[in-house]
C-alpha cells in the first residue's frame, strides 16, 4: 500500500467469507457431494469461488440452475444446508494475520461487527471453530435485518444502533457486494484483493483502500 493518512475509525464492519476466513474448501466439498447426488459433473473450485458472496439462494442458482428447475429452490436449499452443516469446518481457516489484527483492534477499543450474506448459524459456529468469535460485538447474517448487502440498510442500521457517525465507520470486504454496500451507505471501504470477489467489478466502485494482506488494515486506522 502507498503511504496514507490514518483515519479515526471507531467501528469496523467485516465481511466473512473471503475476508476473515478461507471457507471455499468446505463450500466446494458440499457442492460436489450435492452434485454427485443429483447426477451432475464435478464442480470446479473456481466456479464455487465466483459464486460466493451474494447469499445462499444466488449461490445455488449459479451452481445448480438445472436442478432447481426440476426440484425448486427450497428443496435444493434444504439439501445444501443439511450437507453443509456436516462439512462447514472442512479445511476452514483464518487468513494470515487475521487473529493478530483483530486482537490489536480490540485492545484499542475498536467496535467490530461481522456483516455477511451467509446464515448467522454458520458464521457463529465457524468463528467459534477458528477462535475469533470473542472479537466481535455483533454478527449479522443473511435475513437477520430487513435487507441484506449490497443494500445500504445494514450499515445504516449499525450506524444508528451504535450511534457512530458514518465517517467513523469502515467496511472491510473482498467483493463487489461489499463495495456496493459501502458506496450506497456512504462509508469508506477497504478492499482486500486476496478474497473471492470479482476484482474488476469491485474496483468499479472505487474502494477507499486496497490491501493485499490483513496487516495492511492497520495502516489506515488511528490507534
Amino acid at each position: 500500500m502507498d503511504k496514507i493518512i490514518k483515519n479515526d475509525y471507531k467501528l469496523i464492519i467485516f465481511d466473512f467469507d473471503g475476508t476473515l476466513v478461507d471457507s471455499v474448501p468446505s463450500i466446494h466439498k458440499t457442492a460436489n457431494i450435492m452434485a454427485k447426488q443429483y447426477g451432475m459433473k464435478p464442480i470446479s473450485i473456481k466456479k464455487v469461488k465466483t459464486a460466493v458472496g451474494a447469499g445462499l439462494s444466488r449461490f445455488l442458482e449459479d451452481i445448480f440452475r438445472e436442478v432447481i428447475k426440476r426440484y425448486g429452490i427450497e428443496k435444493v436449499k434444504s439439501d445444501y444446508v443439511k450437507l453443509y452443516n456436516k462439512n462447514f469446518t472442512y479445511k476452514i481457516k483464518t487468513f494470515s494475520g487475521v487473529k493478530k489484527v483483530l486482537n490489536k483492534l480490540k485492545k484499542n477499543k475498536i467496535i467490530m461487527i461481522i456483516l455477511s450474506n451467509k446464515l448467522f448459524y454458520f458464521i457463529k459456529k465457524s468463528c467459534q471453530y477458528v477462535g475469533i468469535d470473542k472479537f466481535f460485538k455483533k454478527i449479522i447474517g443473511r435475513g437477520d435485518l430487513k435487507k441484506d448487502k449490497p443494500d445500504a440498510y445494514p450499515i445504516n442500521y449499525i450506524s444508528k444502533k451504535y450511534r457512530i457517525n458514518k465517517k467513523n465507520i469502515l467496511l472491510v470486504g473482498d467483493s463487489q457486494y461489499d463495495a456496493e454496500c459501502a458506496a450506497r451507505a456512504g462509508v469508506d471501504f477497504f478492499y482486500f484483493n486476496y478474497g473471492y470477489g470479482d476484482k474488476n467489478k469491485t474496483k468499479k466502485f472505487k474502494p477507499t483502500y486496497i490491501g493485499e494482506k490483513m496487516f495492511d488494515l492497520l495502516k489506515v486506522i488511528k490507534l
